[in-house]
């Protein structure tokens, strides 16, 4: 195997483009050197390659939060952005060393059989706002008073709101089942953290659903331009059915 500073630094040099002396251990991948999240990826490919040592940005989250690392779905972890917000050279160089040398913490609970299910929609802006426009009742029907009042109180409050519809479907999709005659849209809630990253927050028969059939953990991510919202859902279920751990009400 390589010398893992040498090869952490080509890593980084070579994922980046960037001369041998730029890199030094302080360094912080996104506001030093100005990686994104994908250069992220191909800087853990290329240590992977070279030290044989395979890590996950959600194991480099952990890492840096000093938590023992989640399943190998990454469930619970952060970000890759916000990984890169605070990740260095030299916590690379560390982690790569530890995992190279048996160093890997424990779970901290028994592996479970897991099931991941994605779902992805996307609604034109232009759409809702004909659908749904300033008619308080219809308004209501699709989206909680919370999700209505953190719009209100943002420009382009149409993209915001398409984006949460938007989040909505991909979370029934996710789920397998889309909307049925016992679910409501506001069941499913879109939430913010004090970081700006959406949550989703389940309600009613969306929540009594998500705890028979054993969900495990919810992400989801939101993007919108002025004339489309795109949003991306990831459920994890726990196999057999059990009742998840995630944001049921």
């Amino acid at each position: 195997m390589a010398d893992v500073d040498s090869a952490v630094r080509e890593a980084v040099v070579g994922a980046l483009a960037l001369e041998a002396e730029e890199v030094i251990p302080e360094s912080t991948l996104m506001d030093d050197l100005g990686a994104e999240s994908l250069d992220l990826l191909d800087i853990l490919f290329r240590i992977e390659k070279s030290t044989g040592v395979k890590i996950e940005a959600s194991a480099l989250g952990d890492y840096l939060q000093g938590r023992p690392p989640r399943d190998e779905f990454g469930a619970g972890a952060v970000s890759a952005d916000e990984v890169m917000a605070l990740l260095t050279v030299q916590n690379l160089i560390d982690l790569v060393e530890g995992r190279a040398g048996g160093a890997r913490r424990p779970s901290g609970r028994p592996r479970v059989a897991l099931k991941l299910r994605v779902g992805v929609d996307a609604v034109r802006v232009a759409r809702l706002e004909r659908v749904v426009g300033d008619d308080e009742r219809r308004q209501a029907r699709l989206f909680t008073p919370g999700e209505l009042a953190y719009c209100r109180g943002k420009r382009r409050r149409y993209e915001r709101l398409a984006a949460r519809f938007a989040a909505k479907e991909a979370v029934l999709k996710a789920f397998g089942t889309g909307i049925s005659q016992r679910m409501r849209w506001t069941e499913v809630e879109v939430v913010n953290e004090a970081s700006g990253r959406p949550r989703i927050e389940l309600d009613g028969a969306v929540a009594t659903f998500a705890r028979r059939h054993g969900l495990e953990d919810l992400d989801v991510s939101l993007t919108h331009t002025e004339d489309l919202a795109l949003a991306h859902a990831v459920s994890i279920w726990e196999q057999p059915e059990k009742a998840g751990r995630t944001g049921l009400r």
